[in-house]
């Protein structure tokens, strides 16, 4: 699952808690670019102490995502 932390309605750390308990082993990827009030780091911390399986800061390079979900896909 890709995610981006700020969407509308539910933001992408509700998402990926909903995800865990639901569905564990999933791979979830983040993708952040911070906001106007809340550092990009911050985020990203808390999108990992959550389970994400990795992060992605905007702006960020496809070929990049594309590899990190091959490393983590499920067979």
């Amino acid at each position: 699952m890709i995610a981006d932390v700020w969407m509308p309605r539910l933001n992408g750390i509700d998402l990926l808690q909903r995800m865990r308990a639901i569905r564990p082993n999933t791979p979830v990827f983040v993708i952040t670019g911070g906001a106007a009030r809340i550092p990009i780091e911050s985020t990203a911390a808390m999108a990992r102490t959550w389970g994400a399986d990795h992060v992605f800061y905007k702006p960020f390079d496809n070929e990049n995502l594309i590899a990190t979900i091959r490393q983590h896909r499920i067979e």
